[in-house]
């Protein structure tokens, strides 16, 4: 299981968005600045110099959405991955959302799980849950692509726990 390697080992990696925190949900993020390094014990997107004026958001994405998909979306989200990717598809969902937490990624999932453990727990990691029901790898990758920029103001909004897409 990935949990007992060492961070070196591992791999580098017409919808309305909804943010929510544990006490709002708004359609648009309380604030937008330029990420630091860590926030107290909260990391921060890091800037990519290659993507001016841009966050560079590492998406991991559950198993219940295609490993493909990661291959789809590496000009909009590189070092992106998913678990199958991985080898650990049948990972329970602590140990996804530990790495998830550990690695610095933003899981994505059509999971309501990680829905849940996003507001009771906060970020890290941040949760983007894809509701779009039983539908085709390219309808995901169509609507991470279409609101790049709102996942990545979610991402730099450190109070955001969780992303609705669908």
């Amino acid at each position: 299981m990935f949990l007992g390697t060492s961070r070196a080992e591992w791999p580098k990696q017409i919808f309305s968005p909804t943010f929510h925190n544990s006490a709002t949900t708004t359609s648009s993020p309380a604030s937008l600045s330029l990420p630091i390094a860590n926030v107290g014990s909260r990391p921060c997107p890091a800037f990519d110099p290659f993507l001016p004026g841009s966050l560079r958001v590492k998406l991991l994405f559950d198993e219940n959405l295609s490993g493909q998909l990661p291959l789809l979306l590496a000009d909009l989200y590189p070092d992106s991955v998913s678990v199958l990717q991985l080898g650990v598809g049948s990972a329970s969902d602590e140990d996804v959302w530990t790495h998830a937490k550990l690695a610095q990624f933003a899981l994505v999932t059509k999971d309501e799980d990680f829905q849940r453990l996003s507001v009771l727990r906060g970020p890290p990691p941040k949760v983007i849950w894809i509701r779009l029901g039983n539908c085709a790898t390219a309808d995901g990758a169509r609507v991470l692509r279409f609101r790049v920029e709102q996942v990545r103001a979610f991402a730099a909004d450190i109070e955001s726990a969780f992303l609705s897409l669908g």
